[in-house]
């Protein structure tokens, strides 16, 4: 499968993650473990909107994690 193709499938799931990470955020799921595993595959600059938006509500309930999220990210992709 060709790159192009498997990144057009990706934003055709953008909504659909959109729509996941709203839910989060209007449920306070607090669950880390599970915000913790969707940040993971966020970690992509495809997906840096919805990264941002997860990790700004996962700053209140872990601060120090989402702060290394953050770290973690730039590190790998600036």
């Amino acid at each position: 499968m060709k790159l192009e193709k498997i990144l057009g499938e990706i934003k055709l799931l953008i909504p659909k993650i959109d729509k996941e990470i709203d839910n989060l955020i209007k449920d306070n799921f607090s669950n880390q473990h599970e915000i913790e595993r969707f940040i993971d595959y966020l970690m992509h600059p495809i997906l840096k909107k919805q990264f941002d938006k997860l990790i700004d509500y996962y700053s209140k309930i872990n601060k120090t994690a989402a702060q290394d999220y953050k770290r973690i990210y730039k590190e790998i992709w600036n």
